[in-house]
């Protein structure tokens, strides 16, 4: 396994004039490991404003493409190079900002995960088309070092955000109402049937400790369960948009800038 090693804390403070120079991100960045690699990301992890810039200034190795995406913040390095070809490119990215004074952390990942520093996550957003389950089974069928993946379940705030700034498009979360997949998450015949079940949404992927919790009861006027963290677009309730083959999964849709997670979700 690669290890990526960075001088700077993968995080810097910027005091950049408006179009004043881009500044080199982490110059002495390193990558400890044998082989290759296929994919590194530089993300703004947050705080991304527009007119943030990711670039870099160092040839691009055999084989391997760069894309700045100006609306989620991630500069996508994209084909085979060695470690030390990634290495000496990504300590050429350079960062600039139109705003004037603002803090900016910025990560380095090697493959397509991208990291929240606060739980130590990693996202992916797989694009294509998916019911709920075969997004949930998707998720599931992918590892990143090692861990198996699921759908988002989102638990704070800050959480959100995060993804929500990353969002790429309309999207799936791991939670539902089905009582078939809560008594398979919780391991245990919790509801006995829909009707005692519907409304109650349950994080039903995810690690020990979240898979199986309930988060969310009602449909027209949800309430928190347990002070858990949830964020419902009530101007236009997702439940409503639910006339659909899997009635009891919540489908997320960009509407008014509300959102609750990503398809597929990696972790």
């Amino acid at each position: 396994m690669a290890t990526l090693i960075s001088n700077f804390r993968n995080s810097f403070s910027t005091s950049i004039a408006n179009n004043a120079p881009a500044i080199f991100v982490e110059p002495a960045i390193s990558i400890t490991g044998p082989g290759t690699t296929t994919t590194a990301l530089v993300s703004i992890a947050t705080n991304f404003s527009t007119g943030d810039v990711l670039s870099y200034t160092g040839s691009l190795p055999s084989g391997v493409s760069a894309n700045y995406n100006a609306t989620t913040g991630v500069l996508t390095f994209s084909g085979s190079a060695t470690l030390a070809e990634y290495e000496a490119l990504l300590r050429t990215v350079k960062f600039n900002s139109t705003p004037v004074q603002q803090y900016t952390p910025i990560t380095f990942n090697l493959g397509s995960g991208i990291a929240f520093s606060e739980n130590g996550h990693f996202y992916e957003y797989i694009t294509g088309t998916f019911t709920w389950s075969a997004a949930k089974t998707d998720a599931a069928s992918k590892t990143f070092y090692g861990q198996q993946g699921y759908l988002a379940t989102i638990t704070t705030a800050n959480e959100n955000e995060f993804i929500r700034q990353k969002l790429a498009s309309d999207a799936w979360i791991g939670a539902s109402d089905d009582y078939t997949h809560i008594n398979l998450a919780t391991g245990s015949s919790t509801y006995a049937d829909q009707a005692a079940a519907e409304g109650r949404w349950h994080w039903v992927t995810g690690p020990v400790g979240e898979k199986g919790t309930q988060f969310s009861n009602g449909n027209g006027t949800p309430s928190a369960v347990g002070g858990r963290y949830m964020n419902w677009n009530t101007s236009n309730l997702i439940i409503r948009v639910l006339n659909i083959t899997e009635k009891f999964m919540p489908v997320i849709l960009l509407v008014n800038g509300t959102i609750l997670g990503v398809i597929p979700l990696v972790m």
